[in-house]
């Protein structure tokens, strides 16, 4: 008994229309019809798809093998390009199929070209029987558009968009229902393989996370149980009188930087033993002792590192060299006012009162002094280039060269309701100054100068402003 086909694929023998037709029967022969579609069509597959090169076997009558499987076939696909119409064997296949079906059973598939151009005239015409008005029937020619599947893209989107069509056609169901259904299909076994895999990863992770903790575990227990040991040597040696060698055992046995691990009792006792820690009298190791009278309220350092201003409770700010530790300097900023605050550069030290402002090179000497005519409330901040100081007056911003202390420009608040300027920050740019607003009454405000107009800007209130800053992007 012949066999049947679902489909038999008529090409022309070229590269690029043969490896059309072997991805269309792979794709078909392979192709997965969704469980409500089998049930619905009765069919689970397409099993079966004709192409000579893998259907024929060596006869004498290829015509006519031909012929036969075109007789069992389903469905005659045609694989179009501009070379399909000039070959015989091609438009015999279309002429043999249509002797045993119906035009609606040819699909055809574009390969290469542009149709109507490729498409073969037997295609684009077809002869109908229609009835005259004397009741006889007779031939008449229509014009055909026959159903087209665009493979001139790459074969996996073709695949994903056109190779519906053709099942579809197969079948005999819709387009959209077969992709849909197709898409849920895919989704399920996509989901089901993540959840595999996250369930197999999940589980890996887990016994490399335990087998990771064990072995940790076990090296630290291994490590205990080798200081334990280096412990009881250095005591060994201690109590033969070998103290240096005891004081190099006891401190392997604890953690250093060529060598992590955990500290135990038995590795401090050792070293302490050794090292006769708790032995009187003491020693003290100091680096530098300064006995004031008074109290140092505030210690700061310049850029490099280099000095220390230290500030007392009486104004007086000294200076010692970090090198030497020795005292290099004592400065008297103001007689009859405290200095509220301190402000290094990278070449000096800005200190402030309600007074004034001076300058103090990181020598010690006086570079310039300020007596303003307006009080300094608050603190002061410099400009990144570090060309202009800012100070917080009562109700605006005193900008002055860093260079000599000079005034260079006044920022009125216009509305001073909201308290006195508490704290202030410049802008990376230079093109921003943000201030806060203190008043014992309300919470505390807080805005910002636009350096280029000087208009003041309120952003919003706080409860109590620490410190302020700008980011990057000029927020504050």
């Amino acid at each position: 008994m012949p066999e049947r086909y679902d489909a038999f694929i008529s090409y022309r023998h070229n590269p690029r229309d043969t490896s059309v037709a072997r991805e269309l029967q792979t794709r078909l022969e392979h192709y997965h019809i969704p469980k409500a579609l089998q049930q619905r069509t009765g069919r689970r597959s397409i099993s079966r798809i004709f192409r000579d090169q893998n259907e024929l076997e060596v006869t004498s009558d290829l015509s006519a093998a031909i012929d036969e499987a075109l007789a069992q076939s389903d469905f005659l696909i045609c694989v179009l390009s501009p070379a399909y119409k000039e070959s015989v064997w091609c438009i015999h296949e279309i002429e043999q199929f249509l002797k045993t079906h119906d035009y609606d059973h040819i699909l055809t598939v574009l390969s290469d070209g542009e149709p109507p151009a490729i498409f073969p005239d037997l295609l684009l015409h077809r002869t109908v029987l229609t009835t005259a008005e004397d009741g006889s029937e007779k031939p008449v020619v229509i014009d055909a558009e026959p159903l087209a599947c665009d493979y001139r893209m790459n074969f996996r989107q073709a695949a994903r968009l056109e190779l519906p069509r053709l099942v579809s056609a197969i079948l005999h169901c819709e387009y959209d229902e077969l992709v849909l259904r197709s898409e849920h299909y895919r989704r399920t076994r996509l989901l089901a393989g993540v959840s595999v895999f996250s369930v197999l990863a999940a589980a890996a992770i887990a016994w490399l996370l335990y087998s990771n903790a064990r072995i940790r575990e076990n090296y630290r227990l291994a490590q205990i149980n080798e200081s334990r040991t280096l412990a009881n040597t250095a005591l060994s040696l201690l109590q033969d009188g070998k103290r240096l060698d005891a004081v190099r055992t006891a401190l392997k046995a604890l953690p250093s930087e060529q060598q992590a691990r955990p500290v135990t009792d038995e590795a401090q006792y050792a070293l302490c033993r050794s090292t006769l820690a708790y032995q009187l009298p003491f020693q003290t190791l100091e680096t530098r002792v300064t006995d004031r009278p008074e109290a140092f309220e505030t210690i700061v350092s310049d850029p490099d590192h280099h000095s220390l201003y230290a500030l007392s409770s009486n104004g007086q700010l000294s200076i010692f060299s970090t090198g030497t530790k020795e005292q290099t300097g004592t400065i008297r900023l103001f007689e009859t006012e405290t200095i509220r605050e301190l402000l290094p550069l990278q070449d000096c030290l800005y200190a402030w009162t309600a007074q004034g402002i001076v300058c103090i090179r990181n020598d010690g000497s006086l570079r310039w002094k300020q007596e303003l005519n307006y009080s300094v409330y608050g603190r002061i901040a410099s400009s990144a280039d570090g060309s202009l100081i800012a100070a917080g007056d009562l109700d605006a911003v005193q900008l002055m060269k860093a260079e000599d202390g000079t005034p260079v420009r006044s920022l009125p608040l216009r509305d001073s309701s909201a308290g006195y300027i508490d704290r202030i920050a410049w802008s990376d740019d230079g093109t921003r100054i943000g201030v806060s607003l203190h008043s014992q009454d309300h919470p505390d405000e807080v805005g910002m100068f636009d350096l280029s107009t000087g208009a003041f800007e309120k952003l919003g209130t706080c409860g109590s402003v620490r410190d302020l800053r700008f980011t990057e992007d000029n927020a504050l």
